[in-house]
């Protein structure tokens, strides 16, 4: 699709036409030909991504642009000028009733969309969970009451006026084999339609426990009660979340890491490593430095 070919919106102007084939944020690079948005100039040096060919941005960074850069829509509000495309574009994923495998054991009060939903073998299933639409649950997963799998997840965008926009939410929900989800815990889709939130084989995930929009959980990975992940988080495998830990937007926990009781994590963990605090270091420094505070 050329740019010109898509609908302008008030406070837009198309300045350089071409050619794009999806949507996708400055740092995707797993598509050719991307539309993407720059709205800040921190985020500059990311427009190098070779696989972005147009942008909507700002008028001021129109000769800051790389040269690979073809199409170019300049707009008061770059961001939300992609998201409305974001809306008005994404594909929706082919439909097709749902399938409930063999042994499993569902509670009458579960709500289960009657439409494109794959639940496996020996799954239980329990009162007053919901699992909604794009939503695919492996062999031998346990349930528990009250889970919400599969709803539209948190991302709002403010317009000029200050009014909030909502970014649909067109992705899904793959819960591998083996998993246990405890009561009251949330899982929300991704907001691309090729895009899934997953919770990888042999994880337990503790009650009250939010999941957000495409986040990638490892294999037997052990998340307590509370824990907050937000979205475009990636945890390797057998990875320990304590109870009540936040994880920021788009971090990295490599496989065997350990994020300790109301950590709050704001930067890469690396493979191994244990972190403690608000915001989480090392947690043998953290336990030195609460020594010498206690000290004081």
């Amino acid at each position: 699709m050329r740019l010109s070919e898509t609908f302008l919106y008030e406070g837009e102007k198309l300045i350089a036409d071409g050619e794009f084939e999806c949507l996708g944020l400055l740092n995707n690079n797993k598509n050719d030909k991307i539309l993407s948005f720059l709205d800040n100039e921190r985020f500059l040096d990311d427009t190098n991504n070779e696989f972005i060919s147009c942008i909507i941005c700002r008028e001021e960074f129109v000769p800051l642009l790389p040269m690979h850069i073809e199409g170019v829509i300049v707009s008061e509000q770059p961001s939300i000028s992609y998201w409305k495309r974001h809306n008005a574009m994404q594909e929706k994923r082919k439909e097709f009733t749902t399938r409930i495998g063999s042994g499993c054991e569902i509670s009458p009060l579960a709500y289960i969309a009657k439409k494109n939903v794959v639940i496996g073998n020996n799954v239980k299933i329990e009162e007053f969970v919901c699992v909604k639409e794009n939503v695919v649950i492996g062999d031998n997963c346990i349930i528990r009451a009250g889970c919400v799998i599969g709803s539209q997840g948190f991302e709002f965008k403010n317009t000029k006026d200050g009014m909030p926009f909502a970014v649909e939410h067109f992705g899904g929900v793959i819960i591998e084999q083996d998993v246990e989800l405890q009561g009251m815990t949330h899982v929300a889709k991704a907001i691309d339609y090729s895009d899934d939130t997953v919770i990888g084989r042999g994880s337990k995930i503790d009650g009250l426990v939010h999941i957000a929009h495409a986040d990638k959980i490892g294999r037997n990975c052990r998340i307590a009660a509370g824990a907050v992940l937000s979205g475009s988080v990636c945890i390797g495998s057998n990875v320990w979340i304590g109870p009540n830990a936040t994880i920021s937007n788009g971090i990295f926990i490599g496989d065997g890491a350990r994020v300790s009781i109301g950590s709050v994590v704001t930067k890469k963990v690396e493979q191994g490593t244990i972190v403690s605090g608000n915001f989480a270091i090392n947690h043998k420094t953290f336990m030195e430095h609460i020594k010498a505070i206690a000290n004081k």
